[in-house]
């Protein structure tokens, strides 16, 4: 809750820092820089809460050392591979024409190699349950320093500061997180384990990670590309203005991200040791847990949606019939509990990876269709039918292949059996 309220806060002060206009080409170069740093991780974000949990339990202490090394220098070629591509592609479009906004991307670009480094790092930083420090150094950390500094420079010299300063900022903190995050590896998480030489098998590694990077990548294109098409078809203030809209329906599955993020380790162990019975009850206890929650922190929003996003500024009142629309879909989101973990978890990485493939493909055809018609509730409303939809279906397959019952299905499977006679 307090990496929430900090996140808030940036976003809070940057738009009232940069306004609706300047923000909106901030938030665009950090979609697409957030779009880059999750495939440069190349999908050892998630096997690096799936590979370790496991060679912890089976004391495979090489295998275990040589897919954290794997993953972060994979991580890093992938990421200085992208940011010179992205930043040679930002140069040549926008140089002379949108000088701010080109300088917003190239810094953004040059913090990509490094973000995913990071994350890849604290990911098995979380499989050895170091989760409290793991997600402190990752976003809550960057959240933090942005907010610092970008209140002291509202306080100080607010006409000063342009769109690529946040990003400044966030390069600040990635390169904190970095040496953070190195001592905790090496102290806390390496040192108690047997040193011994790394085992590569990258093969199996990869064919493990690849389908866990579709699936994050389309998961976070499923909610961030209707952010992208919503710049292109209607610039980039709008983008801001819709971008605000999507962090407050955020807020309501965050108890789901947390919960998640507690769970993965636990998932990946019980399904390799086969007690499907305590998996089950885990995952039902989980899914309760965060529709509650989930509910809780949607109703408000619903319900008076203008009033937070009148925070940000008069500019992004225009937002509220978007943020209603997405903070109902996140509602269901929540009640399906962690269904990605479930099915990464598991062994059923490819199923979810081709599932939401299929769905970027519908969720932007629906964009393009939406925007011109209805604005920003038009991609609201093609951003969470597409959400609800593929859900529902990666629930189904759980249920088929794993017999693991996720979200209602549970509760209306208990029901069912209470009123036969």
């Amino acid at each position: 809750m307090a990496a929430l309220g900090t996140g808030f806060l940036a976003q809070l002060v940057l738009a009232n820092l940069l306004g609706a206009d300047g923000y909106g080409r901030f938030s665009y170069a950090f979609v697409w820089q957030s779009a880059c740093v999750l495939l440069a991780t190349a999908g050892f974000y998630n096997a690096l809460l799936r590979f370790p949990a496991a060679y912890r339990a089976e004391g495979r202490w090489a295998e275990l050392r040589g897919v954290i090394q794997f993953g972060e220098r994979v991580a890093f070629v992938s990421g200085a591979a992208i940011a010179i591509a992205g930043g040679g592609v930002a140069w040549a479009v926008l140089a002379g024409a949108e000088q701010e906004l080109m300088l917003a991307f190239l810094v953004a670009f040059a913090i990509v190699p490094l973000a995913a480094v990071l994350r890849v790092r604290c990911s098995a930083i979380r499989s050895f349950g170091q989760v409290v420090a793991a997600i402190g150094l990752d976003i809550p950390l960057r959240e933090a320093t942005v907010l610092v500094l970008a209140t002291l420079f509202l306080l100080l010299s607010p006409e000063s500061v342009s769109a690529w300063w946040p990003m400044a900022f966030m390069l600040v903190a990635t390169v904190a997180g970095l040496l953070l995050s190195r001592a905790i590896l090496r102290n806390r998480c390496l040192a108690p384990i047997p040193d011994v030489s790394p085992t590569r098998l990258s093969g199996i590694w990869l064919r493990t990670a690849l389908p866990m990077l579709v699936i994050e990548l389309t998961k976070m294109l499923m909610r961030r590309v209707d952010v992208l098409v919503v710049g292109l078809l209607l610039g980039t203030t709008e983008a801001g203005v819709y971008l605000v809209a999507v962090y407050l329906a955020d807020l309501v599955t965050v108890p789901l991200i947390a919960i998640g993020f507690m769970f993965a380790p636990a998932i990946a162990s019980l399904h390799s040791t086969g007690d499907r019975d305590r998996l089950q009850r885990a995952t039902t206890t989980t899914s309760r847990w965060s529709a509650v929650c989930g509910l809780g922190l949607a109703l408000p929003l619903i319900a008076f949606a203008e009033v937070p996003l009148l925070f940000f500024g008069p500019e992004f009142e225009s937002g509220a019939a978007a943020l209603r629309i997405l903070a109902a879909g996140a509602v269901f989101s929540s009640m399906m509990g962690a269904i990605e973990f479930l099915i990464m978890m598991t062994g059923n990485e490819r199923t979810a990876a081709m599932t939401y493939s299929i769905a970027v493909i519908v969720v932007v055809v629906l964009n393009v269709v939406l925007i011109p018609l209805y604005g920003l509730a038009g991609a609201a409303i093609a951003s969470a039918a597409v959400a609800v939809t593929s859900k529902a279906g990666l629930a189904h397959w759980l249920r088929r292949t794993a017999g693991i019952l996720a979200g209602p299905a549970r509760a209306i499977s208990t029901a069912s059996r209470r009123h036969q006679p």
